[in-house]
C-alpha cells in the first residue's frame, strides 16, 4: 500500500514536457539568441561607426609635429633614468602631437593598429576633454569618431565618459569593466605593467590652460617601459632582425658599387633581389617589400625622422650619398615618404610632404621645391605598388629585376621649379597655378613603366 501511494504520487512523464526542452526546442531558442546578440552588436557597431571623420588633419603628424613629441618623450625618458617624483605640464598641442606619434608607433602583429585622421582637445577648470577621428588602416572609409572625458577626481585622473559616435559609455561602467572583465584576462607581465604605471600616478590637476602631472619614476616601472616600448614600437625581434639583414646587405652593396657617387636605382636592385630570395622561400613578397623599405629609409632619413620610422635602429656610415636623378636630397625625399606611407598613410604621407615645402618656401628657408614633391609622390606610389597584395608585390620585385634604371620609377626634374619663396605669394599651394603644376606632375609619374598595369 505504501508502495502504491507513492507511485500514485510521482508526475507523469506528460508532465514534462515543457520542462524538458526538445532538442529543436533547444535548437530554435539558441538561433532566437545568437540572432538577438548579432542584431545587439550590428545596431551599436552601425551607431559607432561613421563614413566621414568629424576631425580632419590639423597640425599634427607633421615632421615638427613628430619632432615636438620626440623631444618630449625624450624628456621623459631622461625624468625616468632617475628615482625621484617628476612634474610633467602638458598643453593641448602636447597631446595632439603624443597622440599621432605614439598611434603610429603602435603595431599589432607588425602591423598599424590605428590612423588617427584629427585630434582636438579642450581643457575646462578640473576636466579635459578629447575629441578624436580615428581609421583602421586595414578597412577603408570607417571611421570612430570618439569624445572622451577625464576629470580630476581626488587629486588623480579619472575617466567620466566615452562617446564613441552615437554610443555613449558611463566612465563607471568602463573602469568596472576594465577591473573586473578585462584585466584578469591580460598576461600577467602586462597587467603588472598596468598597475605599476597607475600607482605612479601622485597628483594630477587640470586647469584652462595646461594639465600638471606628478609621478614618481623607479627601476621597476623604468624597466618595464622599456619592455612595453620595444614590443609596441620595435615590433618583434624577428622583425627586428630582417630589417637589419637588408641594412647589412645594403652596406655590403653600397662597398662594391664603382664611381664617386653611389645610385639609388642600383642599390634598389640588389635589395629587391634579396626580397625576392627571401619571399620565394616561403615567405610574403609585401612583408619583404616592407622591410627592404624601412631599411632604405633608415639609412636614408635624417636623425629626427629615422626616430620616427625606427626608434632604436642606426644606419651604417657611408662614404658617399646615395642619389636618385643626381640629387641627395631626391633619394631622401623618394625613400622617406615610401616609409611614411607604410607606417601612416598614403595621404598623410603626402601631407607631410607637402607641409615641409610650405615650411620650406617660407624667410629663411631654402624655398619650396616641386621636384622634392615630385620625388614624394613617386615614393609613395612605389611603396602602394610594393605592398598592395601578394600578386602585385611579386610583380614589383620581378619588373626591378628585369628593368635597370632610375627613369622606370622616377621621373625627371629639371624641368621644374624650385627655391620659390612666399615673397611673391603668400601660400604657393593656394597659388592659380599650382593645379595646373600638380596635373602635369601626375601625368608624369603616371606614365612611368613601373605605373603601368602589371
Amino acid at each position: 500500500m505504501i508502495m502504491g501511494k507513492r507511485i500514485r504520487k510521482l508526475p507523469s512523464f506528460r508532465s514534462f514536457r515543457w520542462q524538458v526542452p526538445s532538442t529543436s526546442r533547444i535548437f530554435i531558442l539558441f538561433n532566437v539568441f545568437l540572432v538577438t546578440v548579432i542584431g545587439g552588436l550590428s545596431v551599436v557597431l552601425a551607431l559607432a561607426v561613421s563614413s566621414e571623420p568629424d576631425i580632419r588633419y590639423s597640425g599634427g603628424g607633421g615632421k615638427d609635429s613628430y619632432a615636438h613629441a620626440e623631444e618630449w618623450m625624450s624628456h621623459i625618458r631622461d625624468a625616468f633614468e632617475q628615482d625621484q617624483l617628476n612634474r610633467l605640464s602638458i598643453e593641448p598641442s602636447d597631446i595632439r602631437d603624443l597622440a599621432f606619434y605614439l598611434a603610429n608607433r603602435v603595431r599589432v602583429s607588425g602591423k598599424k593598429a590605428i590612423a588617427i585622421t584629427g585630434i582636438e582637445s579642450q581643457l575646462r577648470e578640473k576636466a579635459v576633454v578629447i575629441r578624436a577621428s580615428l581609421r583602421s588602416p586595414l578597412i577603408e572609409k570607417v571611421y570612430l569618431n570618439m569624445t572622451m572625458t577625464v576629470s580630476e577626481h581626488e587629486d588623480l585622473p579619472e575617466l567620466d565618459s566615452v562617446k564613441i559616435g552615437k554610443v555613449s559609455f558611463p566612465g563607471w561602467l568602463l573602469r568596472f569593466s576594465f577591473k573586473n572583465m578585462l584585466l584578469p584576462l591580460l598576461p600577467d607581465e602586462q597587467a603588472k605593467f598596468w598597475k605599476t604605471l597607475t600607482g605612479s600616478v601622485k597628483a594630477f590637476d587640470i586647469t584652462p590652460r595646461r594639465i600638471t602631472l606628478v609621478y614618481r619614476s623607479g627601476k621597476e616601472l623604468r624597466q618595464q617601459l622599456k619592455a612595453s616600448a620595444m614590443s609596441l614600437m620595435l615590433g618583434s625581434p624577428e622583425e627586428k632582425e630582417a630589417i637589419q639583414l637588408y641594412l647589412d646587405v645594403l652596406a655590403a652593396a653600397a662597398v662594391q658599387q664603382q664611381g664617386s657617387d653611389l645610385q639609388l636605382s642600383r642599390l634598389l636592385h640588389t635589395l629587391v633581389g634579396l626580397a625576392r630570395a627571401r619571399s620565394s622561400e616561403g615567405g610574403s613578397a609585401v612583408k619583404e617589400n616592407e622591410r627592404m623599405l624601412r631599411a632604405l629609409a633608415i639609412q636614408l632619413a635624417d636623425p629626427s625622422t629615422r626616430v620616427f620610422l625606427a626608434p632604436g635602429m642606426k644606419p651604417y656610415p657611408l662614404s658617399r650619398p646615395i642619389l636618385l636623378r643626381g640629387r641627395k636630397d631626391l633619394s631622401q625625399h623618394f625613400m622617406v615618404s615610401a616609409a611614411l606611407a607604410l607606417t601612416l598613410d598614403e595621404e598623410s604621407a603626402l601631407n607631410i610632404g607637402v607641409s615641409k615645402e610650405r615650411s620650406d618656401a617660407r624667410a629663411g628657408g631654402s624655398g619650396f621645391s616641386f621636384p622634392d614633391l615630385v620625388a614624394d609622390l613617386a615614393g609613395i606610389r612605389f611603396a602602394v605598388i610594393a605592398t598592395e597584395d601578394e600578386a602585385r608585390a611579386r610583380w614589383l620585385q620581378d619588373f626591378i629585376l628585369q628593368n635597370k634604371g632610375e627613369h622606370i620609377f622616377m621621373p625627371e626634374v629639371s624641368w621644374l621649379p624650385q627655391g620659390l619663396t612666399t615673397s611673391a605669394y603668400e601660400d604657393l599651394i593656394r597659388h592659380p597655378l599650382y593645379p595646373a603644376m600638380l596635373d602635369r606632375i601626375l601625368r608624369r609619374i603616371n606614365s612611368l613603366p613601373l605605373n603601368q598595369d602589371g
